[in-house]
């Protein structure tokens, strides 16, 4: 089932109309395998969420590999004072 789909049955069972800014959102995704950008509301739910984990275990990965850059920097300053007013800042 399409994501277009799901919204659909959404609305008619909460009785509410779906937000025009998700039907008119023109976003697209990449396909690889297909070599082509597809509408997000085209994908099929599993689809989406297999595309959704990827992504977040990306960015999980990368604020690791942040943190882990950051903490080593740390650890090798000789200006540690600064730096933890500099994080404070933020």
């Amino acid at each position: 089932m399409k994501l277009k789909d799901i919204l659909q049955i959404q609305s008619i069972v909460e009785s509410r109309a779906t937000p025009y800014d998700l039907l008119e959102s023109g976003y697209t995704y990449y396909s690889k395998s297909k070599d082509e950008y597809i509408d997000l509301l085209d994908l099929h739910i599993t689809h989406f969420i297999r595309i959704f984990l990827n992504l977040v275990e990306e960015n999980n990965t990368t604020t690791t590999a942040l943190d882990e850059a950051v903490a080593e920097v740390f650890k090798k300053s000789k200006n540690k004072e600064k730096i933890i007013k500099l994080i404070e800042r933020i």
